[in-house]
């Protein structure tokens, strides 16, 4: 008897300041024959455009028990809120779907670019306070 199902999926953090993003996904079988469930992770962009893909392979669950099982996601940037796909399909179970949704802010670029708005803001207050425009008569 096959009978089985994702039972969690979630990230360990909803903001990430470095990166690799670590997903964790938990698949119980109740059945009385092993399973091997296949699938993908797909994550998309705040525009639903997709980034990536991370298949899910070599997942095997004994009879009666559950299994959890990580996965890494290491994108060369991300900037952003992202939402994160997880699609499962057994051999005669239905297909599962959970999503989450989560936020990648590396520490690098969000603090130079806290930076150069700091300064930028500085510039024009101490220009405008500093100098005047006039119209020539």
């Amino acid at each position: 008897v096959e009978a089985g199902n994702l039972t969690d999926f979630k990230t360990s953090l909803p903001f990430y300041w470095k990166f690799p993003i670590d997903f964790s996904l938990a698949y119980e079988n109740r059945g009385t024959v092993h399973l091997a469930p296949r699938g993908k992770i797909t994550i998309k962009n705040v525009f639903g455009i997709t980034v990536d893909e991370i298949p899910l392979k070599d997942l095997y669950i004994l009879r009666e028990s559950s299994r959890i099982r990580e996965l890494f996601w290491k994108p060369k940037f991300a900037l952003g809120r992202y939402t994160a796909t997880l699609e499962t399909q057994s051999r005669s179970l239905p297909s599962e779907t959970m999503s989450l949704s989560f936020w990648a802010l590396p520490i690098v670029p969000v603090s130079i670019g806290v930076v150069i708005i700091f300064l930028l803001s500085f510039a024009v207050q101490f220009f405008s306070s500093r100098f005047e425009i006039r119209k020539n008569a």
